[in-house]
């Protein structure tokens, strides 16, 4: 398993990192994380959280385009144990790579869509708040590291001849923010041009 992370991460850094400064474009966004659906399993209620991402994509040929991202993700959710329910919080960070094609002309202008594997690795839980864990542990379990995937689609706006600002739905599945199911995320963003 180590070498399939090692060989996603050089991946990512070859296919991004290599673009000239002049045809690259950064980005980063913020956004919204939700998880619905309580299962028997206590320990994936409902979850919900945020991602902050740094994004690198690099322009292919028209209208397409190969984009590398990192994100970190904080998920909260309820746990419920025989003697009291407390609140989990997740924090990790998520890898990914996606193809993008955009629509350049008439009314769809603006409009992309993304897709593409995301390794994931939660790199800190305990519980939230002022109750003491009393030795519970909170992520039990649940998986470290993941390799997922993610499906999305877009909008920029243009409002400098710079800077973009892009709305972004995307859905996540098998990451472990989402403890190996899927989640979906919403994300307002920066784009240089």
């Amino acid at each position: 398993m180590r070498h399939t992370k090692t060989t996603f991460v050089a991946a990512v850094a070859a296919l991004t990192l290599a673009a000239a400064p002049a045809q690259a474009q950064w980005a980063g966004a913020l956004g919204l994380r939700l998880l619905n659906g309580a299962e028997s399993d206590t320990a994936n209620y409902d979850r919900r959280g945020f991602e902050a991402r740094a994004i690198f994509d690099r322009p292919i040929t028209p209208p397409f385009a190969v984009r590398g991202e990192l994100t970190y993700t904080q998920m909260q959710f309820d746990r419920d144990e025989g003697n009291g329910r407390f609140q989990v919080s997740e924090n990790g960070f998520e890898l990914a790579l996606a193809g993008r094609a955009e629509f350049a002309d008439g009314a769809f202008n603006g409009i992309y869509g993304f897709a593409g594997p995301v390794a994931s690795y939660r790199a800190v839980c305990g519980v939230s708040g002022s109750v003491a864990p009393n030795g519970r542990v909170a992520c039990d379990g649940n998986k470290v590291y993941r390799t997922g995937y993610q499906l999305g689609g877009g909008f920029r706006w243009p409002t400098s001849p710079k800077r973009d600002i892009t709305l972004e739905l995307r859905y996540v599945g098998n990451v472990t923010a989402a403890a190996g199911r899927s989640l979906l995320a919403v994300s307002v963003g920066i784009r240089g041009r």
